[in-house]
């Protein structure tokens, strides 16, 4: 079974109407039907919840049982970093030039020699030269 990793980028689709929204949304579908496994870093829920928080769009009963959804799909899949995962977060966000948030994406998929899917062209562009990545777009 193939593994990705799903930034934030990503995942806040599955639950804002964005563009691509629908591309996420089958990444999403095969995770939950078994077909495709997630690994994801500590800070999704606070990334994703973020982005719900700021859909004016969803009131705040949406908004909260979007995040009980997250919370139910993504427990399974968070990576706690080690030291050494740690380490080479810096040494990534230092080297490409990235906050140290987008790195954990970097470091994780790296670890597991996994394929990270974005919608951020510049994680995108910066992270091409390190790992296998692919933008939202190409899916």
């Amino acid at each position: 079974m193939r593994m990705l990793i799903l930034d934030a980028s990503i995942i806040a689709k599955w639950y804002n109407k964005e563009e691509y929204s629908d591309k996420a949304i089958e990444i999403r579908e095969k995770y939950i039907d078994g077909l495709l496994d997630i690994k994801e870093p500590a800070l999704i829920l606070y990334e994703v919840s973020n982005a719900i928080y700021k859909n004016d769009q969803l009131n705040i009963e949406d908004a909260m049982k979007a995040v009980e959804s997250l919370m139910r799909l993504i427990e399974a899949t968070i990576e706690i970093p080690s030291n050494e995962d740690a380490k080479e977060m810096m040494k990534i966000a230092r080297s490409l030039k990235i906050s140290f948030y987008d790195s954990s994406y970097i470091q994780i998929a790296k670890k597991y020699n996994a394929k990270l899917i974005t919608a951020d062209d510049e994680m995108y562009r910066k992270a091409k030269k390190l790992i296998e990545i692919t933008h939202i777009k190409d899916v």
